[in-house]
């Protein structure tokens, strides 16, 4: 519910409350009850109208969130209309028990005779007056029968003031027939206009009796509000007069209290007879007030009933929210809105605490799960670069898992052999048998070591060619936390070790051999030499020829065979590399030149060469030399009659980005079209005396080789096949990969440059 809500809410039904305090007390106030019943009564209807519009948006908000299934919308309504008839239903209760209170206490007012009472008091003020009247008149009566004889001029003042005191007058005057006044008491000065002359002869002629009568002006009020008393008029002729006919006044004024009781009775009295006369509308005044209490009351229970429900499910919701916040897994919960301190606040935030404590750990545990993904990435990481392949196998040879360097080493893509066995995987089935051996042998041996070694030779039949790999496999057993133990076999390619040292040990043979043959060669030469030169002049003619033939057939062997001491010694040397900037493309066209003059006729030779190749580091003269022996061989490798064709192209290459060696490289491809290479000769290619030529010694690509390894490169033989897979040989293919490769190209590099490494 909007904040902004609320607070209309509180204000309407405070507003509501002071005017219905206001319009009880203004039922209370007779003289203002005419001008602000009706203003307040407006407003308070004005308030109801209010109430009940905020009311009606409330239902509609109410409405609307039960159609959308909002949570906690229910409840809210449950609990609001819950508190609201525990407000509506005594709030009915006591406007029934009101109503009929009212209407008993008013039937019960105008039951009470009040008006007898009243009327009684009343006619008793009225008796008093009348005796006050006839005292008064045998007062005067008694006077004048002291003066009876006498002239009314003959009273001395000092009989008047004793007749005012005691018959407590409070003015007497005696006058003749026309109304002369013949004396008066000393405060009577004003009789003579206001009294005097309103006496008719009538009121004279009935004097002889004595005549009174009373001036009541009690509803008249002086100047201090204060009502004025009924006055006593008496007169009472002179009996026996001497001479004319005179006359007596009297003058009594009532008590003030008198007046003032008399007055209250009858402003009493005509009150109840205006109440009496408006008996229905008292009790409908009474009842219109009481509903408008019980509406203002029902409603402001309505909104208080909301707004208290709303505050009470508060927690409840937000409890119900981090209960499904911590169900999906998150602890991370929305700090409690509603303050207090019962027991369902108290229980929220212990559930805050505890998603809190969760949240905490919940972060620790992702923390160390991040150090632990990061260390087994490193780990990964470190094994994937690993020169060495790493195979995982269960207790039961099931391969688990491997590096990327197990694919690099034999070839092959292991993923889809993952959950094989080990012996129905074909690169990994020649090592079985020899690793379950090593695992008897050292099984019977009892070793503190949990490491056993062995060796063995693998060999990979491809379409093109064939591979020879010595593999170097050293094996553990572990036993992980489940109990269940597990093989790690970490194989190292030791080809190229083995090929060293057999290069080694061929280069020795050969250092020997050059040594053995070249010593005796320059002495069978002289030899022959000699005994051709002392034997012509003393032979015949057909054995000079014979002598001649035979003699230059020893010196051309001779010549051969040093030619073979040579190359014998050349294989056996170290070659001495001076590496400098190089361009590759640049190199080839110097050297393609060399076979301009044969092109097209002896041979025809195709180059691609790739642009904006990198420099690379080499010794350019014996690059000169390795180009040279492939394009002579690639010629020769032609059966005669044949044209033969060579391919030559360039390349940048683009390596793996997990891998160690550098990211970029250079390539050569030269392919010829002749009778290619048997197995049998490509799995011994770079070995010494291996050779598909008659007169060759088998000695040109183990050259090639050791001058390609002297410059960090790699460099691969085989067999272009037909459409890329078929068996039918198409020729020869070497390529060669050059790893030093300068960052500088050419179009920016000079002499004074520093080559960088890729």
């Amino acid at each position: 519910m909007n904040k902004y809500l609320k607070s209309f809410f509180i204000g309407t039904m405070a507003l509501g409350t002071g005017l219905l305090v206001a319009l009880a007390l203004a039922t209370r106030s007779s003289s203002n009850f005419q001008e602000q019943y009706s203003i307040l009564l407006a407003l308070n209807v004005g308030t109801i109208i209010v109430m009940l519009t905020l009311l009606g948006f409330l239902a509609v908000w109410l409405w609307r969130r039960l159609r959308q299934n909002v949570f906690g919308t229910r409840l809210l309504t449950r609990f609001a209309l819950s508190f609201a008839l525990l407000g509506i239903i005594p709030s009915i209760l006591l406007f029934l028990i009101s109503t009929m209170f009212v209407s008993r206490t008013i039937d019960t007012w105008f039951n009470l005779k009040l008006d007898t009472a009243l009327e009684a008091g009343l006619n008793f003020g009225r008796e008093g007056l009348s005796r006050a009247s006839e005292q008064t008149r045998d007062n005067l009566e008694r006077v004048s029968l002291e003066l009876q004889g006498q002239n009314a001029d003959q009273a001395s003042s000092l009989h008047i003031d004793s007749w005012l005191k005691t018959y407590r007058w409070q003015a007497m005057a005696a006058f003749d027939k026309q109304g002369k006044p013949l004396w008066q008491n000393s405060d009577g000065s004003q009789l003579d206009n206001h009294v005097l002359s309103g006496i008719t002869p009538e009121m004279m002629a009935k004097s002889q009796e004595g005549w009174t009568w009373v001036e009541d002006e009690s509803d008249a009020q002086d100047g201090e509000n204060v009502p004025l008393p009924p006055v006593i008029h008496a007169i009472k002729e002179i009996p026996k007069a001497t001479g004319q006919a005179h006359y007596l006044y009297a003058q009594r004024v009532m008590p003030i209290n008198f007046a003032k009781k008399v007055l209250d009775i009858q402003n009493g009295l005509r009150d109840y007879q205006a109440t009496e006369s408006s008996r229905t509308s008292l009790r409908n005044l009474y009842r219109v007030t009481l509903s408008v209490t019980l509406l203002l009351t029902m409603l402001a229970a309505l909104a208080a009933a909301f707004l208290i429900a709303n505050r009470m499910i508060q927690p409840i919701l937000w409890l119900a929210q981090a209960t499904r916040m911590v169900a999906t897994g998150h602890y991370a919960l929305v700090p409690q809105r509603v303050k207090g301190s019962d027991e369902l606040i108290q229980l929220v935030d212990s559930f805050g605490d505890m998603a809190q404590q969760l949240n905490v750990t919940q972060l620790s545990l992702q923390h160390n799960q991040k150090e632990l993904e990061a260390a087994k990435a490193y780990s990964e990481a470190v094994l994937d670069n690993l020169s060495s392949g790493v195979l995982v196998f269960n207790h039961d040879f099931m391969l688990e898992s491997f590096n990327r360097s197990a694919n690099r080493m034999f070839q092959t893509d292991l993923t889809p052999c993952v959950g094989q066995y080990m012996a129905q995987i074909d690169v990994l089935a020649p090592l079985f048998e020899p690793i379950q051996e090593a695992m008897r042998n050292h099984a019977n041996h009892a070793t503190d070591s949990n490491n056993w070694r062995i060796q063995q030779n693998l060999t990979f039949n491809r379409a093109q060619h064939t591979d020879d790999l010595t593999v170097s496999v050293q094996g553990s057993r572990f036993i992980a936390e489940d109990g269940e133990d597990s093989i790690v076999l970490v194989c190292d390619d030791i080809s190229p070790i083995v090929s060293a040292q057999r290069t080694l040990a061929w280069g020795e043979v050969a250092r020997r051999l050059a040594h053995e043959i070249k010593n005796p060669l320059t002495p069978i030469q002289l030899s022959a030499e000699r005994l051709n030169m002392k034997l012509h002049d003393k032979l015949e003619e057909a054995d000079q020829y014979l002598l001649e033939r035979s003699t230059r057939t020893i010196v051309n062997q001779v010549m051969a065979l040093q030619n073979m001491a040579d190359e014998f010694r050349n294989y056996a040397r170290a070659p001495e590399i001076a590496f400098s900037a190089l361009d590759l493309n640049e190199l080839l066209r110097e050297i393609l030149t060399l076979y301009e003059a044969g092109e097209g006729v002896k041979y025809r030779i195709h180059a691609d060469l790739a642009e904006s190749l990198p420099l690379i580091l080499a010794d350019a003269q014996q690059l000169r030399q390795v180009l040279h022996n492939l394009i002579k061989n690639a010629i020769e490798a032609h059966e005669t009659g044949v044209l033969p064709v060579v391919e030559l192209s360039t390349n940048k290459v683009e390596l793996q980005s997990d891998s160690l060696i550098h990211s970029q490289a250079v390539g050569f491809s030269i392919r010829d079209y002749g009778t290619g290479f048997s197995p049998k000769i490509l799995a011994r290619m770079f070995e010494p005396y291996n050779t598909t030529k008659s007169g060759g010694t088998g000695l040109g690509l183990p050259v090639v080789k050791k001058i390609i390894d002297a410059h960090h490169g790699k460099i691969t033989v085989k067999n272009h096949t037909k459409n890329d897979g078929q068996n039918e040989i198409l020729g020869a293919q070497i390529d060669i990969l050059f790893l030093n490769v300068l960052q500088t190209d050419n179009s920016n590099f000079g002499v004074n440059d520093t080559p960088r490494l890729i």
